[in-house]
């Protein structure tokens, strides 16, 4: 497992200095990043996936996609992505003072972040999936995600979309640690809905990410009917 500390990845902190030297991300943005990734092993140092992994190898997987792979350098996309399976917890578990005052633990985040404050508690928001009720059924939860997932279509600005789709694609890629019928209902819905958001990114991102995000969805599309 790896250190808490971005520099102790030296292949991804390399890069993202490397970006911050030829001004493609601002300094300051870089020390916001090395936040984040701070924060993202604080939210998830206890927690393991069905895989049996840490946690962290998850949005670890996730921001090394969309840095390495993909040549994003947005501070707030790559902000996003370490945060972004913890949304729900960022309020309420790294800061207690959630339960007391809302207002106030939005503010120390935004003061966390500086300028980019605003918008990564915009998109954690709308990243953040409705739980399910207690007892809800199968076709229930189903309901619930493909909800989730069009009004994040609708609404999610096309940093909180480029994140969903880097964590679609981990979650496909580690899908074998699922039971049969779960590994199809998701490659199906995959298949069904992402298209939508795939879209709407498609509307919204920069231009220059463009061929990155294609080439991703068709990756995602190969990896889903391999279930199928």
């Amino acid at each position: 497992m790896r250190s808490k500390h971005l520099r102790d990845d030296p292949e991804l902190y390399g890069v993202l200095s490397e970006a911050a030297q030829k001004r493609l991300l601002p300094r300051r943005g870089l020390s916001a990043v090395c936040r984040a990734c701070e924060q993202a092993w604080d939210v998830h140092l206890y927690q393991t996936r069905e895989t049996g992994d840490p946690y962290i190898v998850h949005p670890d997987a996730v921001v090394r996609k969309l840095v390495l792979d993909m040549h994003v350098y947005d501070v707030v996309v790559i902000v996003d992505a370490y945060l972004h399976d913890g949304a729900e917890d960022q309020l309420h578990r790294i800061m207690p003072l959630y339960r007391f005052s809302r207002n106030v633990a939005v503010y120390l985040l935004r003061r966390k972040y500086g300028r980019y404050g605003p918008e990564v508690i915009a998109d954690l928001q709308i990243l953040t999936k409705p739980p399910a009720p207690e007892g809800a059924t199968r076709e229930e939860k189903d309901r619930i995600k493909v909800d989730y997932l069009l009004k994040l279509a609708i609404e999610g600005s096309w940093r909180a979309l480029i994140v969903k789709l880097a964590d679609r694609w981990h979650n496909i890629v580690t899908l074998h640690a699922r039971s049969r019928g779960s590994q199809i209902r998701e490659a199906q819905m995959t298949l069904e809905v992402f298209p939508l958001l795939v879209e709407a990114l498609l509307e919204r991102a920069p231009m220059q990410y463009h061929a990155a995000i294609r080439e991703l969805w068709e990756e995602i599309q190969r990896l889903c009917q391999s279930y199928l």
